[in-house]
């Protein structure tokens, strides 16, 4: 029965047949009136085995079983790290070139000369086109090797030494040597990841440690691509949660979590900062004239010429743009100025041109300087920035109120 377990475990080995042999003594024994044992011990062998369920050992070998597995250790690393110790690191990868990188590293720990590590290249790809991944059965048409132990070349970038296809099991400069080679199948769940390839030699055999590491490098991988799938995923709900949906610039939670670190970092450097409060001019009779898509559109266009005004200034590393609300906007940075005022006005004249819009867009701009040594926060900046801002526009109506 012990030997239905995956590992084995320790057990006692009987001799059934001498049992029976024995029972039928004791019973012919008795028959002749002959005096027997009240209680007889059935014949039986300890038989013990490691955590792994490797080699069959006797009680008497104890001792020489602990020192073997001692030696061992010590051989596989300096400090004594066991073979799950070592693939436990794998598990520690913080990309993939990482994780193949390490397993490099250990491959010597399994005990021979060669040592191929093959992915399949849909799976691989996955650790790049995250968003249309999915698991698939089988192997792909075309194959990575990805590790090599010895290295017999260096890997590109995304550490692949070559790709061949499936059919060849290895790629051509390294089966060409009539080396012999085992294949163990890399899978997760029903889900195939790809193979490695052992070279055969004498007395190599690999014991339910090596395919239990096997599985464990299998795991690495799916755990490391899953890490990847789940830092993406986490990457675009924060994009969300700090970017306008409309216009794609930062929102007022954007403000809160990257806005104000920005405005306090320029500070600490004693940096003049500009803060500008842009709105929409006459923004509700374009949704009641042409209709809230109209509306939108000049929303969505503002953004746009923000964003080039701040790009052609070569001052988007060191700004920061967002939609305050509405028909409203913030843009603050180092190394804008007069001169963005003047660029948006050259960028809403050439809108105006060019995109045949129904409705003129035309902005008020206000705009506000924080000096170096300047303590107020960048609320107190937005506010008077604000205010300017409401000046200009009532100048303007005034202007048109004149002119009509």
């Amino acid at each position: 029965g012990a030997s239905l377990f995956s590992p084995t475990i320790t057990t006692v080995a009987r001799d059934y047949g001498g049992i029976v042999a024995k029972a039928i003594d004791h019973v012919i024994a008795a028959a002749d009136g002959e005096e027997t044992a009240k209680d007889t011990a059935a014949p039986h062998e300890l038989m013990l085995r490691e955590s792994c369920g490797c080699f069959i050992h006797t009680a008497s070998s104890d001792h020489a079983t602990s020192k073997k597995y001692t030696d061992m250790m010590r051989a596989i690393h300096p400090k004594g790290m066991s073979v799950g110790e070592r693939m436990g690191e794998m598990f520690d990868a913080e990309s993939l070139p990482d994780l193949l990188n390490r397993v490099e590293h250990s491959a010597a720990i399994f005990g021979t000369e060669r040592f191929y590590v093959c992915l399949n290249a849909d799976y691989f790809d996955g650790f790049v086109h995250i968003d249309t991944f999915s698991h698939k059965r089988g192997y792909s048409k075309n194959v990575h090797l990805v590790a090599a132990y010895p290295q017999h070349k260096k890997p590109n970038a995304e550490h692949i030494y070559a790709t061949f296809d499936r059919s060849e099991l290895l790629p051509e400069e390294i089966s060409d040597d009539a080396s012999f080679f085992i294949y163990y199948p890399l899978h997760f769940r029903t889900f195939s990841i790809g193979y490695i390839a052992v070279n055969y030699t004498s007395g190599y055999l690999a014991t339910s440690r090596e395919e239990s590491s096997f599985l464990m490098l299998a795991m690495a991988f799916e755990n490391l691509r899953k890490h990847a799938e789940t830092k993406k995923l986490n990457a675009q709900l924060e994009h969300l949660y700090v970017k306008d949906s409309l216009t794609g610039v930062y929102n007022r939670f954007g403000l809160e979590n990257e806005g104000i670190e920005l405005y306090e970092k320029l500070k600490k450097e004693n940096q003049t900062i500009e803060i500008f409060f842009v709105d929409i001019d006459d923004m509700k009779a374009i949704n009641d004239t042409y209709g809230h898509d109209a509306g939108d559109q000049s929303i969505v266009q503002t953004a746009g010429i923000l964003e080039r005004s701040t790009i052609a200034l070569n001052a988007m590393e060191h700004s920061f743009i967002m939609r305050y609300g509405g028909d409203e906007f913030i843009v603050f940075g180092t190394g804008l100025g007069e001169r963005f005022k003047q660029e948006i006005q050259n960028a809403v004249a050439l809108m105006n041109r060019e995109a045949f819009t129904p409705f003129t867009l035309s902005l008020s701009v206000g705009m506000i300087t924080a000096q170096p040594g300047a303590q107020g926060e960048i609320t107190d900046y937005i506010q008077a920035a604000d205010r300017q801002m409401y000046e200009i526009k009532r100048a303007k109506k005034e202007k048109r109120s004149v002119t009509q």
